[in-house]
C-alpha cells in the first residue's frame, strides 16, 4: 500500500510510494524550484537596462566635452529619471526575492541602498553632471559585485546537486533497470546507495 495516498497501487519499495505520488512530487518539487529561480530571469532584465544606462551615460559624457555643458538638460529629463527607475526596481526586486537571492548577493543589495541612502546626502541638490555620475557607478560597480555573487560556485553546485537528485528521481520511477539497481542498493546499507547515485546521474551531461 503507498504510505502517502492509502491506496493499494504498486508501489517502489524504496520509497513505499506509488508512482503518481512520486511523479506529484516531482512536479512539485519543479514547481518549487522555479518559483526560487524567477528571480535570475528578473535579475537578467535589471542588468540589461543598468547596461543600458551605462550606455548611455558613457555617451552623455562623451558627448558633453571638457566643459560638461547640457544645454538641452538631458540629464533631468532622461538620465536621472531612469536612473531613479532602476533604483526603485531594484528595491522591489530585493523586497520580492530576499528569501531566494544567496545570502552575499543579497547582501550586496543592503549595501547598495545605504550607500545610496546615507553616502551622499547633498547629491539630490547637486550639479546633474554630477548627480549622473555618482548613480551610474554606484549601479556598475554594485551589478559587478552582484554578477560575481550569483556565479558563486556554491550557489552553482547547489543547483547542480537539485537537477541531479531531481534526474534520479525521475530515472528511478521511469526506469526498471535503474529502480532495480536502486532497490539493491537501498537493501545493502547506505554507503551503496550514495554509490548508486553517483553512478545513475549522469554527471558527463551537466548535471
Amino acid at each position: 500500500m503507498c504510505e502517502t495516498c492509502k491506496s493499494r497501487k504498486r508501489h517502489v519499495a524504496v520509497d513505499k510510494e506509488c508512482k503518481s505520488c512520486i511523479q506529484s512530487k516531482t512536479r512539485e518539487t519543479a514547481q518549487e524550484q522555479g518559483v526560487k529561480m524567477s528571480w535570475l530571469t528578473e535579475w537578467k532584465a535589471l542588468s540589461a537596462q543598468i547596461q543600458g544606462l551605462l550606455d548611455a551615460a558613457r555617451f552623455y559624457v562623451e558627448s558633453s566635452g571638457v566643459a560638461q555643458k547640457d544645454l538641452y538638460r538631458v540629464a533631468n529629463r532622461q538620465l536621472i529619471p531612469q536612473t531613479q527607475s532602476i533604483f526603485d526596481a531594484l528595491r522591489k526586486f530585493a523586497d520580492t526575492h530576499k528569501g531566494s537571492i544567496p545570502p552575499a548577493a543579497a547582501q550586496s543589495l543592503v549595501v547598495l541602498f545605504n550607500k545610496l541612502d546615507t553616502g551622499f546626502p547633498n547629491l539630490k541638490d547637486s550639479d546633474p553632471y554630477i548627480h549622473v555620475h555618482v548613480k551610474v557607478t554606484l549601479l556598475t560597480s554594485f551589478r559587478s559585485e552582484f554578477e560575481y555573487h550569483i556565479a558563486d560556485t556554491e550557489a552553482v553546485a547547489k543547483r547542480l546537486s537539485e537537477r541531479a537528485f531531481a534526474h534520479l528521481q525521475r530515472s528511478i520511477v521511469a526506469d526498471q533497470e535503474v529502480r532495480s539497481k536502486w532497490i539493491e542498493a537501498f537493501n545493502k546499507n547506505e554507503l551503496s546507495c550514495e554509490n548508486s547515485a553517483v553512478s545513475l546521474t549522469p554527471w558527463h551531461m551537466g548535471i
